[in-house]
């Protein structure tokens, strides 16, 4: 239902029926002419693998170990893309290991699933993964567990396939809430489990204790969409998880953190190039600003969506790959849009709309330094003021935020498996993928959104709607400095173990600070000598945009955590797996005053699939 409303409120207006038919149109009738010529005859390429496949895994392995440059880290991908990946190895020079999973990834990606006396083919799976856990400190900071690795209890995807060009699935999933209740009153975020000390995801039973209203059977489906293309194209409009980048800890453009995208993308891409047009559409913050209660029977209003093209070639014998994204987040309380800003190829910065859209820009390099070595990085400028947005001494300008991330990936063959390590840091701006509204002369105020990259995702259950915040970005957002070390051995089919080192020192900004202009000597702003991360205390008047008082925040909240996490695979059909977290945070919640937090987390389960 939740998805079908959407739908709705996305297509009621009349400009975006008319930018949706179009696109429709226009993709399918060149899909239907692309499919004629595809010389692979009865093979479907647009199957979509998701942002944590396996097979992009390996071909991003398989790149490194070979001495090319990263694989295309804009997912999710077409099997046909992804295909053109591994080709663009050299099978050869690989080692006999390598060489197993070049032709097992290869067999999977290239098998014709429409027989040639038939014009659609169908599938149903269904995968049951019961996963537990359990912690020896009850906090508000939850379980450590990333939410992309914790399991959906129960998931059956259908899939469906059409000639050559097109291919759709819908997921059916049955799984836990994402807000954990106690006496009806909501205790904790997004993927969280509550003050307890056991835990599990086994709707109904959370907590061991049956509760009939910790069902989350209203929101799914989390993956749904219709896929087309050829062998050097594809399209997809639906539900699906998205990541721009290579990172670990997250990617400065848009990171997998999100549980879905309502999405519309084209991508173009052969062995030196990739284009990909990017539309992503969320709920407007004027309906759950400041915590304002919504209803099923108030009307859905404003229309925000984010908009990016993302260029990507690689150079120098694909050892250098670079990208460039340019994107806008729009916002208009009217549910209008300027058809014109509607271009895949467009300058987006030379729109000049502040009050309707805020623009970023980034650029992403990686080098292949030797076979099995590479070195990547991300930066993204969120605000850069001109030297004539600038003042003089006293007077207001913009602040600056940017991102930087960088990293060294080592992977190679180690008897039968993969020994990889990878460092990673990065460091955001306080302001960083914040902003205000348009009154930029005066900066945010609490109660007013601002157009900036916090998004949300809808969710409904019996005791109402509630919109789930997100940084679009890095997971972290801004205001923070992050450190990661990963090193594991994975034999691929059979077994994995890794252990990972986690350090983050972030301020007192969080995703509900409001936008402020900088200056030097001027009260009623925030001084330009603090606009650098991590702050020590929330600039001027102590002011949230909601989520409680931060007048009491005065230091940097530190965050370690080590951990060791490994699976096995019983058979193809059945693996179990495990987690162990040491979690220590210091200041905890940005506040001296708070007693340190040492928590031990472990997670245990089992993953069935048919």
């Amino acid at each position: 239902m939740e998805y079908l409303l959407r739908v709705f409120t996305l297509m009621y207006s009349k400009a975006m029926r008319k930018i949706l038919a179009v696109l429709l149109i226009i993709s399918f009738g060149i899909a239907v002419g692309f499919a004629s010529s595809n010389e692979e005859g009865t093979f479907n390429g647009q199957k979509i693998y998701p942002t944590t496949s396996t097979e992009f895994e390996i071909i991003q392995h398989l790149h490194i170990s070979a001495g090319h440059s990263l694989a295309s880290g804009t997912g999710p991908w077409s099997g046909s893309e992804l295909l053109m990946m591994l080709k663009r190895i050299d099978r050869e020079s690989l080692s006999d290991y390598d060489k197993e999973l070049y032709d097992s990834v290869y067999s999977t990606l290239s098998k014709n699933v429409i027989k040639e006396d038939k014009y659609v083919g169908m599938k149903i799976g269904l995968s049951v993964s019961p996963e537990f856990y359990a912690h020896t400190k009850t906090h508000d900071y939850g379980l450590w567990r990333d939410e992309n690795k914790r399991k959906i209890f129960l998931v059956a995807p259908w899939e469906t396939w059409f000639g050559s060009f097109s291919y759709s699935t819908i997921e059916i999933a049955v799984k836990t809430p994402n807000h954990y209740r106690e006496n009806n009153k909501t205790i904790s975020g997004p993927g969280d489990y509550g003050k307890k000390y056991f835990a599990c995801n086994i709707p109904g039973f959370q907590n061991f204790e049956f509760n009939p209203t910790n069902f989350d059977v209203l929101n799914m489906p989390y993956r749904a969409f219709i896929s087309f293309g050829g062998s050097f194209w594809n399209a997809q409009i639906g539900r699906d998880r998205v990541s721009f980048g290579n990172g670990l800890t997250g990617n400065l453009v848009i990171s997998d953190t999100l549980q879905y995208h309502n999405l519309a993308k084209v991508s173009f891409f052969d062995k030196s190039y990739k284009y990909t047009f990017f539309l992503s559409f969320f709920p407007h913050p004027i309906n759950y600003i400041d915590e304002k209660k919504f209803t099923q029977y108030d009307d859905v209003t404003g229309l925000s969506f984010y908009m990016a093209h993302r260029i990507e070639g690689r150079l120098f014998k694909d050892r250098l790959g670079l990208t460039l994204t340019e994107a806008i987040m729009y916002m208009s309380e009217s549910s209008s849009v300027d058809l014109r800003i509607i271009s895949p190829v467009a300058i987006f910065h030379n729109y000049y709309q502040r009050a309707n859209a805020n623009s970023t820009l980034a650029l992403e390099a990686d080098f292949a330094i030797m076979k099995g070595l590479s070195v990547y990085g991300q930066l993204i400028i969120d605000e850069f003021a001109m030297p004539s947005e600038r003042s003089s001494e006293g007077d207001s300008s913009y602040p600056d935020a940017n991102g930087f991330l960088l990293g060294l990936w080592y992977t190679t063959t180690l008897g039968k498996g993969a020994l990889s390590a990878r460092l990673e840091g990065a460091i955001t701006s306080p302001f960083l993928y914040l902003r205000d509204e348009n009154e930029h002369e005066k900066g945010q105020t609490a109660g007013h959104y601002g157009i900036n990259y916090v998004v949300a995702v809808r969710s409904f259950d019996s005791h109402g709607i509630f919109f789930d915040e997100y940084f679009l970005g890095y997971k972290y957002g801004g205001d923070a400095q992050v450190l990661n070390l990963n090193v594991g051995y994975k034999a691929y089919e059979r077994f994995n173990v890794e252990a990972n080192i986690f350090f983050m020192r972030h301020g007192c900004f969080d995703k509900w600070t409001c936008w402020s202009l900088i200056a030097t000597g001027n009260p009623n702003y925030m001084e330009a000598k603090d606009n650098k991360a991590p702050t020590t205390s929330h600039y001027p008047g102590k002011v949230p945009n909601h989520k409680g008082d931060v007048s009491a925040r005065n230091s940097v909240c530190t965050t370690v955590v080590s951990g060791l996490y490994g699976t096995y695979c019983i058979n193809k059909n059945m693996s179990v797996y495990g987690q162990l977290d040491f979690v220590n945070i210091i200041n905890p919640g940005n506040i001296k005053e708070n007693p340190n937090i040492f928590d031990v987390q472990f997670t245990a389960g089992f993953s069935y699939s048919i």
